[in-house]
């Protein structure tokens, strides 16, 4: 069962999710605040709220990345490889106060398994609209980038691979700010972003 209840904006995305998501409506209960004042304005927002948004858009899939990662086993070993470093690391462990490391890797490998094959498995948000509020150093972003791309070596992940990792995060992660990336650590682990 999903039960939704607060603001209708928040309300309608998330309804519009879960369905885009596959979610049975037979088990989605909506039921968003209603407002005071004039019907009309009631009558036209509810209107609005049976509208349904677009799906947001993906880039292509790439099935050779997915299958160079023994269809997510190898990447699985790296994210908890990954994950164990991040925890352990003062300066990157911070950001993961209140997680937990099993979770972090199941939300980041539903991730990377719906964007590298293109199957509808990731029910998160974008890395875009997740925890927008950190600032993360170019350094510290660099960082970050050489541990994950150390346990990709340490599980002999090919180097076009890697190359193909760092474009697809690259182009994902691409801000036109020049001093500091206020990014996602999209791939590989914490969900910031612009």
């Amino acid at each position: 069962m999903v039960y939704l209840s607060g603001h209708p904006d928040m309300v309608h995305e998330a309804t519009n999710k879960a369905i885009e998501n596959g979610v049975d409506t037979n088990i989605l209960f909506a039921d968003p605040y209603e407002f005071g004042g004039r019907l009309d304005l009631a009558v036209q927002t509810s209107e609005q709220y049976n509208q349904k948004l677009p799906e947001p858009d993906w880039p292509d899939p790439t099935p050779e990345v997915w299958a160079a990662l023994d269809n997510g086993k190898i990447l699985t070993k790296i994210l908890t490889d990954f994950y164990t470093l991040v925890f352990s690391d003062p300066r990157l462990s911070p950001f993961f106060k209140g997680y937990t490391i099993t979770r972090l890797i199941e939300k980041q490998y539903s991730f990377l398994y719906r964007l590298l094959t293109g199957e509808r498995v990731y029910f998160g948000e974008r890395p875009k609209n997740a925890h927008h509020w950190m600032v993360i150093s170019n350094e510290l972003f660099d960082y970050r980038e050489s541990l994950f791309f150390s346990c990709c070596e340490k599980h002999h992940v090919p180097l076009d691979v890697m190359d193909k990792l760092r474009i697809i995060d690259a182009a994902s992660t691409n801000t036109s700010i020049t001093f500091l990336r206020v990014k996602a650590f999209l791939f590989w682990g914490v969900f910031i972003s612009t």
